[in-house]
């Protein structure tokens, strides 16, 4: 009669040692900034305060380390990589030795859990990166292409014409500039990146002069010269479309690209087409959704500008793609 009380109480001890160590460690709050190795050392380190136990050492992954006194009576227990020994003032009993197990295997279980939520949070991290790698790659490759452009303007001019060369340059080379400024900040702080507005027809007599000696035909209808728009997303946008339509004219010399700006009161219509041969189908189907194969360029320069789009207001869409008409639209949506 005497022994069944101590047992009793003996085991409560147990379960409260062991829920307490277990609510701790199940907290979120308590581990979310921490590493996986920073989690696990702090899980020995609570283990180490279990009364029995007078101190801890392991070796994992990252090396070994300890905590408390090793005392002579000890017990080592392996859970998958980690090898642990246990010190205590007295002699190891059956249940203390099942105890510890349990606790350390629980422990090792939500190192792991950490460890593929650490991993996860890597591979989402290299995914952003490689995303916003990919759009600004094809925003300085559009920045090159109109400085290109540019030079080439200059380069067909005589000397005695300097003047107008001037006035191209002091028009178009501080709108690069500040084209390159806003390609570098978004490299440096993409999350807090947001977008400039400016007047559309600044806009429009900008994208004209980029183009004025690419055989171009621009043609506007404006009831509304006020509205304002996002620079960077329609320079993306008309830049990707007029240069995959001039690189298309390198296979087709004969081909013309019109490009028609529309206001009025409901919305904002830019189209760019051209009398060339229509898309395959199959790339039509995918071009605005994934990457595709290109012959041209990198195969992703709509997809990034689609997924610049959204969220914007404005909307890309193929309307027409038959011979001798393929045309894009930028439509506004709001």
């Amino acid at each position: 009669q005497g022994v069944d009380p101590l047992w009793t109480r003996h085991l409560y001890n147990i379960g409260n040692a062991f829920e307490q160590w277990l609510e701790h460690l199940a907290q979120p709050s308590n581990y979310k900034n921490l590493t996986p190795q920073e989690f696990l050392r702090a899980g020995f380190e609570q283990l180490a305060t279990i009364p029995w136990i007078s101190g801890i050492a392991w070796h994992s992954q990252y090396g070994e380390d300890n905590f408390g006194l090793q005392d002579q009576q000890k017990v080592i227990i392996i859970v998958q990589s980690i090898e642990i020994t246990v010190y205590a003032h007295y002699r190891i009993s059956g249940t203390h030795y099942f105890q510890i197990k349990i606790l350390i295997q629980l422990l090792e279980h939500f190192h792991q859990a950490k460890r593929r939520e650490a991993a996860f949070a890597q591979q989402a991290h290299l995914q952003a990166i490689h995303e916003t790698g990919a759009k600004l790659t094809h925003d300085i490759k559009n920045l090159l292409q109109s400085l290109h452009a540019i030079t080439s303007v200059i380069e067909s001019y005589p000397s005695t014409n300097f003047g107008e060369t001037q006035r191209l340059l002091q028009g178009q080379m501080p709108h690069l500039t500040q084209r390159l400024k806003r390609t570098l900040d978004k490299l440096q702080k993409p999350a807090e990146f947001s977008y400039s507005h400016i007047p559309v027809t600044l806009w429009w007599e900008n994208i004209k002069a980029r183009y004025r000696k690419s055989k171009i035909d621009f043609s506007s209808q404006l009831e509304n010269e006020t509205v304002l728009i996002p620079e960077d997303l329609f320079d993306n946008v008309s830049e990707n479309l007029l240069q995959n339509a001039l690189m298309k004219r390198k296979r087709e010399p004969e081909l013309q690209i019109q490009v028609m700006l529309d206001i009025n009161k409901r919305r904002l219509l830019l189209t760019v087409c051209d009398n060339g041969s229509p898309i395959q189908a199959e790339i039509a189907n995918q071009l605005l959704t994934q990457p595709v194969p290109s012959r041209d360029g990198f195969g992703i320069g709509l997809y990034q500008a689609v997924k610049q789009l959204a969220h914007t207001g404005y909307a890309l869409n193929i309307i027409e793609n038959v011979e001798g008409e393929v045309c894009f639209e930028l439509v506004s949506t709001e």
